[in-house]
């Protein structure tokens, strides 16, 4: 571990910290698995279908118009508009933990086009940090190919969050919590 990773037995009130790890031949890694206290939690692992850092690191192949899925799915995403207006923006130092994009709250959504395939008898779990600026109705992130072939993501409806699973003609639309706009809020559903 380094910096900024706090020094071995460090006592702290706050709610979170950073871990700093390097991993090397990534390649190979199939499983991470975080022991804290006698309890492990598998952070990484075959059972994970998308995983966007939303970090715009060039040394892992992102860019402006490409957001890597660090899964072993390799479901890359990129920011688009569903019109014609500019897609979302990348903002270097605007996330709740570096950067973020930045999304017009009309149109813009991270869209990946690969097809899963869901399963009535699989749990999902979709976490994102999300600070709107305005309450608007819309996709943040879209993944897969529509309500037939399996697709899911996380939206906004007019302020309340909300993620949605749709396959073989099914949807389910789970709600979370309320947005306050200006104000970081972690998605979970």
């Amino acid at each position: 571990f380094v910096d900024p990773t706090p020094a071995n037995a460090t006592f702290t009130t706050n709610k979170s910290v950073l871990i700093n790890i390097s991993i090397s031949n990534s390649s190979n890694l199939t499983e991470i698995k975080w022991s804290w206290n006698n309890t492990n939690f598998t952070l990484y692992n075959s059972s994970l279908i998308l995983f966007y850092n939303f970090d715009n690191r060039s040394s892992l192949g992102e860019n402006d118009t490409r957001i890597l899925d660090l899964s072993m799915n390799r479901n890359n995403g990129t920011p688009t508009s569903e019109q014609a207006a500019p897609p979302p923006i990348w903002n270097e130092s605007g996330g709740k933990y570096g950067g973020a994009y930045e999304f017009d709250g009309i149109d813009d959504i991270i869209r990946s086009q690969n097809n899963f395939d869901y399963s009535a008898n699989t749990s999902y779990t979709m976490v994102a940090w999300a600070r709107p600026r305005a309450t608007f109705n819309g996709r943040i992130i879209s993944v897969g190919g529509g309500l037939q072939t399996g697709d899911f993501g996380m939206l906004n409806n007019n302020g309340v969050s909300q993620c949605d699973l749709m396959a073989g003609g099914l949807s389910i639309v789970l709600s979370g919590p309320t947005f306050t706009n200006g104000v970081y809020s972690r998605v979970v559903c």
